[in-house]
């Protein structure tokens, strides 16, 4: 389908398809966490360390860096939880979908 067509006439894209959206809502949660999973990383080694042992997040990191290296220190664990967040975020988008039907009939 032209989307150039869809402009110039004025008339609706097709609604994408359930599966579609299924998948852009899982696929949309893994790399949501791509780029966060290291600064998790270094909020759950302050909480586990308690208060007081380091002075910042920026000196948190660096220790990790310097103790377990990139790969083991910032990525420990990522695939788990990229496997948990397709599913947990599909649903959460269809369960999100699925309220604002409810809520706003048209």
């Amino acid at each position: 389908v032209d989307i150039h067509q869809h402009q110039q006439t004025g008339t609706a894209l097709p609604a994408p398809s359930f599966t579609t959206r299924v998948a852009a809502a899982g696929f949309a949660g893994v790399v949501c966490w791509l780029p966060l999973y290291p600064v998790d990383q270094i909020k759950s080694k302050m909480q586990l360390d308690g208060v007081g042992v380091h002075r910042s997040t920026v000196h948190c990191g660096i220790d990790i860096l310097k103790k377990e290296g990139v790969r083991h220190g910032f990525f420990k664990g990522i695939a788990p939880c990229l496997i948990r967040a397709f599913p947990a975020y599909a649903a959460q988008f269809l369960l999100y979908e699925r309220m604002v039907n409810i809520l706003n009939p048209l």
